[in-house]
């Protein structure tokens, strides 16, 4: 059933036994949200409590709209919230006018507010629109929370912080109205802090001689700004393994510019945690057009292209056979057997104890031939050799990844230079392909995307910076942010939050990492 959105209002007695406070909280995709009374940024109290509450959505360019609920379940109800973003919702709610005691006749009154996107942008503050809000600002790696009343500071005051570890926190501010602490963990964040002031009036018939009111808000925190990649690149390897983001070689010249300079073999990790920089590791063979993938331990690389022409020469780009596997233990390459044929602009995925090497080219100078096979390594083996199994396409410029015991070949461009839209998907255990949802429509949209499991679910970034999300049984991508529009960059998950790394836009290439705070299904 639809609800306008207008006011809401609790039933029931003057007191409850704890304070409850209205919060809105966005899905990942900042798509709908949640509203929802409770201590926690969980539902709690029943839907049969709310009534008349009055909701808006700021638009990026300043723009508001009015929204509307719709009742989804006895605990919270949803709202839809309409473009894309950065964008915040705000609103009010009259709860009515209560008495405790002996105290003073009180009307006490909501403001809910959300922030979809960038915390810390412009759209996000409010001002004097609310008579109390909360707004967060950074601060170093991390950020504190201002609180104002009819646009002045409010200091000394409290603010009771709920946390990403699910616990809460009261903090106080300080003459300028903002927090004493400071919070650098990445995950989202609730909070809630009052201001009474003394005010006459009638509400439904009933006098007050004050006004309590209550601020919330709800915000994802990326965590500290992580470290620029070594060096800009695009369509090179990168991997996570126990907390470490690992990072290979690439193309490091403007783009279709290939010589041997052109390239890298730079290797290096940095923790995820926001702990230290970047380490270099032993370097390796100048490669682009390949990927890194761990598996039990160790890190691996396998094919790839080598210019072997001088800066200002023709260009005369060779695809290698080379595979290599790195031990973080002994911090040393060990070849392993080369592919049965050169390869690259392919990519490379670990499913089992198996190493998957799908779709490319093998370049030679001016020769190229399309590949048809998937190029297999069994690590369980004794004596591990390559074999081949036939894929039904011919492309590259794709992405895979491994996702619910099958391998998922997204995008590309095939042997016609179409970019193709299609997810193939490949099913080690029963040998057979099927198709999965397509990509949405785009121009380019599938060439050369950055593709990586998180939380149970698929993600895409994709050429025109779409974040998109293919979750278990879905039968259609959704989008779940806005990131810089790019191509032949990578993505990888970690904790709370997924990182996309690297890739090209307008000829250059980008040492760009954004990190994403996903909440779990």
């Amino acid at each position: 059933m639809k609800l306008k959105i207008a006011l809401l209002v609790l039933l029931g007695t003057a007191g409850m036994a704890r304070a409850h406070f209205v919060f809105v909280a966005p899905d990942n995709g900042g798509s709908s949200a949640r509203v929802f009374m409770n201590e926690t940024l969980e539902p709690g109290l029943d839907t049969k409590m709310f009534r008349n509450m009055s909701l808006a959505l700021r638009h990026a360019g300043g723009g508001e709209e009015v929204l509307a609920l719709t009742e989804a379940d006895p605990a919270y109800c949803t709202v839809g919230l309409p473009g894309s973003g950065n964008r915040v919702v705000h609103g009010k709610m009259e709860f009515g006018v209560l008495q405790r005691g002996e105290g003073p006749r009180h009307l006490l009154v909501y403001y809910p507010k959300a922030i979809v996107g960038d915390p810390f942008s412009g759209e996000a503050r409010l001002g004097g629109k609310a008579p109390v809000e909360l707004h967060p600002e950074r601060a170093g790696d991390g950020f504190a929370l201002r609180l104002a009343a009819r646009g002045a500071a409010l200091p000394d005051a409290e603010i009771t912080v709920l946390l990403p570890d699910g616990t809460a926190k009261q903090v106080r501010t300080d003459s300028s109205g903002l927090s004493t602490e400071r919070f650098a963990a990445a995950g989202r964040y609730g909070a809630w802090a009052r201001f009474w002031e003394s005010a006459q009036g009638v509400h439904d018939g009933k006098q007050y001689e004050q006004a309590r009111h209550y601020a919330t808000i709800v915000f994802d925190f990326p965590g500290p700004n992580p470290a620029k990649l070594p060096e800009a690149t695009s369509s090179f390897g990168a991997a996570v393994l126990d907390g470490w983001l690992y990072v290979y070689g690439g193309h490091i010249a403007p783009t279709h510019s290939y010589s041997t300079e052109a390239v890298s073999g730079r290797f290096g990790r940095m923790r995820l945690d926001g702990t230290g920089d970047w380490e270099e590791l032993p370097a390796g063979p100048a490669l682009q057009g390949m990927n890194l993938v761990a598996h039990a331990g160790r890190i691996y690389r396998v094919g790839g292209m080598a210019p072997r022409n001088e800066p200002g020469q023709p260009a005369d780009n060779h695809s290698v056979a080379d595979a290599a596997r790195f031990d973080p233990a002994t911090r040393a390459w060990e070849p392993l057997p080369p592919l049965p044929e050169p390869r690259s602009s392919h990519d490379l995925v670990a499913a089992g104890d198996k190493l998957y090497a799908v779709g490319g080219w093998t370049m030679a100078g001016k020769s190229t031939r399309w590949l048809e096979t998937i190029a297999v390594l069994d690590l369980a083996a004794a004596s591990p050799e390559w074999t081949s199994l036939p894929q039904p396409f011919r492309r590259r410029a794709l992405m895979a990844a491994v996702y619910e015991g099958k391998i998922y070949v997204v995008g590309g461009i095939s042997d016609k230079t179409q970019v193709v839209r299609s997810v193939a998907i490949y099913d080690p255990a029963t040998n057979e392909w099927t198709e999965g949802p397509d990509l949405p429509e785009g121009k380019i949209l599938g060439f050369s995307p950055a593709v990586a499991v998180h939380h149970g679910s698929l993600y895409a970034s994709v050429a025109d910076g779409s974040l998109l999300r293919l979750g278990a049984g879905d039968t259609a991508w959704s989008k779940a942010a806005q990131l810089t529009p790019r191509v032949a960059h990578r993505a990888a998950g970690h904790g709370p939050s997924l990182f996309v790394l690297g890739g090209a836009a307008k000829g250059k290439n980008f040492d760009l990492i954004e990190q994403v705070h996903i909440q779990p299904e």
